[in-house]
């Protein structure tokens, strides 16, 4: 059984391992999407005549904000997925010093629930540092430099160019010269009789 225990888990790895890069890859498919969707609002947002608007800046903010959110929480994901994927690598390499041994096969979401919502540790090193508060984790997992770029860039550019927007002096639409008065001719009729 051990035999077959062990074929199991190596096709679970194999499958571990392709979901695991699968997210960055649709994470980079991801960014260049917002990248050049930025840019494209930058660039409608702006021509020779006008300024852009606050709405366009803070939109632009505001869906860049939203993503890094979204990129953020899958990274989360991902690394649930990194435990079960480094509990089989230890027992493979018979590692002694794994808290988890022999896994059973079979056990993709059951394991990446444990470790999204608890995050303990596998190995005993790891006691000091896990578990993390799921919203701690997040947070980490926010600002590393793959995750948070081009997100915080966008919204760093959205701001510098409204602050810019703001103290820039604006063209000042031009004053209509009054027309000259005119007089008016007032041409008054008699009211009619009340029926008499």
């Amino acid at each position: 059984m051990t035999d077959q225990n062990d074929s199991f888990l190596r096709d679970e790895y194999l499958k571990l391992q392709d979901q695991y890069e699968d997210y960055d890859r649709r994470a980079l498919l991801i960014k260049g999407w917002i990248g050049a969707g930025s840019i494209a609002g930058f660039a409608l947002g702006t021509n020779g005549d006008k300024h852009i608007t606050f709405l366009t800046l803070f939109s632009i903010a505001l869906i860049a904000c939203c993503f890094w959110y979204l990129e953020a929480k899958w990274k989360t994901f991902q690394y649930a997925i990194a435990n079960r994927i480094r509990v089989i690598e230890a027992h493979f390499r018979k590692d002694p010093d794994i808290l988890y041994k022999d896994p059973a096969p079979f056990q993709i979401y059951n394991w990446w629930f444990k470790s999204y919502l608890k995050n303990n540790p596998i190995y005993k090193y790891e006691r000091y540092y896990k578990p993390v508060n799921r919203h701690v984790h997040l947070k980490k997992a926010a600002f590393q430099d793959f995750v948070h770029l081009p997100y915080s860039l966008i919204i760093l550019l959205c701001v510098l160019m409204g602050v810019i927007d703001l103290f820039s002096s604006k063209p000042t639409a031009p004053t209509p010269t009054p027309l000259p008065c005119q007089p008016v001719v007032v041409i008054a009729q008699p009211l009619a009789p009340n029926g008499r």
